[in-house]
C-alpha cells in the first residue's frame, strides 16, 4: 500500500470519527458552548455554494409562469434525497379574493389617501395594482404547493414555524410583472431559502424539546396567498396547538448596504414568551445589532400568521435603500451578494431558532 493511499486512509477515518463525535455532543444542543458551535457551522463559502446551486437549479426565475418555478419540485426531490429528509407538499388552490381584497386597502390607505389621481406615484401604484389583478385572474385557477418539513419533539403542546418564501418575481418599468427573463431572485429570497436548508441539516441531527415545522411558501410575491393557504388550511386541520413562527426575508446584504451588520426584527418578540430571549440570541452572533421593529412588515407572510394571532416575527438584512437597489430587478444576483454579512444574517435566523428551541 503506498503510503499516499494510507494517508487518505487515515484522514478519511479520522474525519469520520470527528463527524460522529461532534453529531453525538450536538444532539442536546442545551449550554452556550453547542450552541455556538452549531451557529458557528454556517459559513460563506457554504452558503455561496449552496446559493449558487438552488439558483442554477431553478433557473432563471421562480415566478409561477417561468421555467425555473417548474423546477423546483426537482429541487426539493433531489435536496432530500441527498440530506435523507422529507417534505409534505400542501397543495392548494389561491385565496385570490383575499389577496385582492388586502391589495385594495393598502393602496387606498397608503396611496389613494395621500396622493392625487395625476400625481406620478398614484398613477404608477394604481398600474401595478391593475397588473397584479390581472395575475390574480390566471393564478385563481391553478394549483399551487408549499414544501414542508416537520420533525417532532419530546412535546407536542407547542410547535415553532419557521418559513421563507420561494418564489421570485420581476417588475418593469411600468410597474407589469416578467415572468421570463433573468431575474434571480437571489437576495429575495433565495437568501432565506438557502439558509433555511440549511438550518435543517441541523434540526434533523439534533433532539427537539417540542415540534419543529420549516415552510417554504409559494406565492408571496401575489400577496402571501401560499402562508395564508398554510395557516387557514394546513394548520387548521392539525389540531389545536400553541403555534410560534419565525420568517426570513432579504437575510442577506449587498456589498454597498449603508448598515451592513444591522438585521431588522419586525414584529412583536416579546410574545414569543421568554425572558431576555433577543439578548440571549444576541449574544450567539455579537457581531450583529438586532433593530426591532415593533410592527410586522407589511410584504411578508407574516401577515396571515398575524390575523390568525399566531406569535410572528420576520427578520430582514436589507434595508429599504437596498431594496430599492436590487429588488425585483436583474441586478439582484448572487454578485451583489456580500457573502460575509449574509452568513451573519444566517447566524442570526438560526440563533432565533436554536435560543427558542434551548433558552438557555
Amino acid at each position: 500500500m503506498s503510503f499516499r493511499i494510507l494517508l487518505v486512509i487515515i484522514f478519511t477515518v479520522s474525519n469520520q470519527a470527528n463527524s460522529s463525535i461532534l453529531s453525538e455532543r450536538m444532539k442536546k444542543p442545551d449550554t452556550y458552548y453547542l450552541q455556538k458551535s452549531i451557529i458557528d457551522l454556517i459559513s460563506p463559502q457554504t452558503l455561496k455554494r449552496e446559493l449558487n446551486n438552488f439558483l442554477k437549479d431553478t433557473y432563471p426565475s421562480r415566478s409561477y409562469q417561468s421555467s425555473g418555478h417548474s423546477k423546483i419540485d426537482q429541487f426539493f426531490l433531489k435536496f432530500a434525497r441527498e440530506n435523507e429528509v422529507s417534505f409534505d407538499r400542501q397543495s392548494y388552490v389561491p385565496d385570490v379574493s383575499w389577496a385582492k381584497k388586502n391589495l385594495d386597502k393598502e393602496f387606498n390607505d397608503k396611496v389613494a389617501r395621500n396622493f392625487s389621481s395625476n400625481s406620478p406615484t398614484y398613477k404608477k401604484w394604481r398600474s401595478f395594482v391593475n397588473n397584479v389583478s390581472q395575475e390574480y385572474e390566471k393564478i385563481k385557477v391553478k394549483k399551487f404547493t408549499n414544501y414542508i418539513w416537520k420533525k417532532s419533539g419530546n412535546s407536542s403542546k407547542k410547535t415553532l414555524i419557521v418559513s421563507a418564501n420561494i418564489d421570485s418575481i420581476g417588475q418593469l418599468k411600468n410597474k407589469s410583472i416578467s415572468h421570463n427573463g433573468e431575474f434571480f431572485g437571489a437576495n429575495d429570497n433565495a437568501s432565506s431559502v438557502v439558509a433555511l436548508l440549511e438550518l435543517i441539516k441541523v434540526l434533523n441531527k439534533i433532539q427537539l424539546p417540542f415540534d419543529v415545522i420549516v415552510v417554504f411558501f409559494d406565492l408571496q410575491e401575489f400577496g402571501n396567498l401560499g402562508a395564508h393557504a398554510f395557516v387557514s388550511q394546513y394548520l387548521k386541520s392539525s389540531g389545536d396547538q400553541n403555534y410560534y413562527h419565525i420568517n426570513g426575508l432579504m437575510i442577506s446584504k449587498l456589498f454597498n448596504s449603508s448598515s451592513l451588520r444591522e438585521f431588522e426584527l419586525h414584529g412583536q418578540a416579546s410574545v414569543l414568551n421568554q425572558p431576555n430571549y433577543l439578548s440571549k440570541v444576541n449574544n450567539l452572533v455579537p457581531e450583529v445589532k438586532i433593530k426591532r421593529v415593533l410592527s410586522s412588515y407589511a410584504g411578508s407572510d407574516a401577515g396571515p400568521f398575524t390575523d390568525y394571532a399566531i406569535a410572528s416575527v420576520t427578520l430582514m438584512g436589507l434595508s429599504e435603500s437596498d431594496q430599492e437597489k436590487v429588488i425585483h430587478q436583474i441586478s439582484d444576483t448572487v454578485e451583489s451578494i456580500n457573502f460575509y454579512h449574509y452568513h451573519l444574517g444566517a447566524k442570526l435566523l438560526f440563533s432565533l431558532v436554536i435560543k427558542f428551541l434551548y433558552p438557555v
